[in-house]
């Protein structure tokens, strides 16, 4: 269970949904994506290659050493490319329904 749930605002870098556990050093990083559109790779290689490194380069130990777990919230979805690089890279995408499933159990 992360420690703390919320999101993270600086100069160079939005990220939708940060949850930490500290003492584990591990660290979701997500983005919400709520339009009617599948969200598609180049989508997942932005949260992949930009926004997290720079989140990472904000926490005090720059993020060395850290479990990253990159995580797309989307509305309708993924493609199935967005899906395999989330896979490969031991991310997390969840839908709507997943997301009503879950906070309905």
């Amino acid at each position: 269970m992360p420690e703390r749930i919320g999101s993270h605002w600086s100069r160079n870098v939005q990220a939708d949904v940060v949850a930490v556990h500290w003492n584990e050093r591990t660290i979701l990083i997500g983005k919400c994506k709520w339009g009617a559109d599948t969200v598609d790779k180049a989508t997942v290689r932005a949260l992949i290659e930009r926004t997290i490194p720079l989140v990472l380069a904000d926490l005090p130990d720059k993020g060395v050493g850290w479990q990253v777990i990159p995580a797309i919230f989307a509305r309708a979805g993924g493609t199935p490319a967005a899906r395999t690089e989330l896979t490969t890279r031991d991310g997390v995408l969840v839908d709507v329904t997943q997301l009503w499933g879950d906070l309905a159990s």
